[in-house]
């Protein structure tokens, strides 16, 4: 399947992949698709590439991390098949030099809200080694119909971008702690707070409109995320 992409494409796996274990490569760790309510479906496709020159099988267990907008529907797509929502894990096979699809599909049914969708993708191959968690965020939006937008990030998501009263951060690791400030065009610090968890709503209807910048320490003290947004 999908033996179209070639060794360029390979290449381009590797220059974007948040995670490769075992000559095992993700596109992405963390996508965030942003489209209109009246959208019929929102797509969020990730990909999987097998360069371990054997036959590896794969198993995807999800999880919804909060309850999704009233109306919401969405299934997941792999390999083999297209699941319904109410199908939790699955098994799929990629040949040699493979790819494979990972794509949950949102219906919002012209209900703007966010669904937030992590994707634990592990080899059942011993030789062949893997695990990664996957962060999918989809937000359909109030209004008219518009372009689709869609993010890559490494390790979390924040949106909506630029924001009004609530700013919002996703990390792809669920079991995330720390602690994050924002601060100004300038680097002059506004706000701090510890006790960060994997899944933050931040008030910021104290800012001024402007431009700002999030930065995140783990508990260890490592920065891991440091993204600018803007206040309108």
């Amino acid at each position: 399947m999908h033996k179209f992409f070639t060794t360029a494409i390979a290449v381009f796996a590797f220059a974007f992949a948040s995670q490769a274990q075992s000559n095992i490569v993700l596109y992405a760790d963390t996508l965030h698709q942003e489209a209109p309510a009246d959208q019929f479906e929102i797509n969020i496709a990730n990909y999987v590439y097998n360069l371990s020159g054997q036959t590896v099988t794969f198993k995807w267990t999800r999880t919804l991390e909060q309850p999704f907008p009233n109306g919401w529907v969405t299934n997941f797509c792999d390999n083999n098949l297209c699941y319904l929502g109410q199908t939790s894990t699955a098994e799929f096979e990629l040949a040699p030099n493979d790819t494979g699809l990972l794509k949950p599909v949102f219906y919002p049914y012209e209900t703007p809200g966010t669904g937030i969708y992590r994707l634990k993708l592990e080899s059942l191959t011993s030789s062949v080694p893997f695990l990664a968690n996957i962060l999918y965020v989809a937000t359909a939006t109030s209004g008219s119909s518009g372009a689709s937008m869609i993010e890559l990030r490494d390790g979390a998501a924040l949106f909506p971008n630029p924001a009004s009263e609530t700013l919002n951060v996703v990390f792809v690791n669920p079991d995330f702690k720390g602690m994050f400030r924002i601060t100004d065009a300038s680097g002059r610090v506004i706000q701090t707070h510890t006790g960060m968890s994997a899944q933050e709503s931040i008030d910021i209807t104290t800012l001024p409109a402007g431009f700002y910048s999030l930065q995140a320490w783990n508990e260890s003290g490592q920065l891991v995320l440091s993204k600018p947004f803007s206040r309108q």
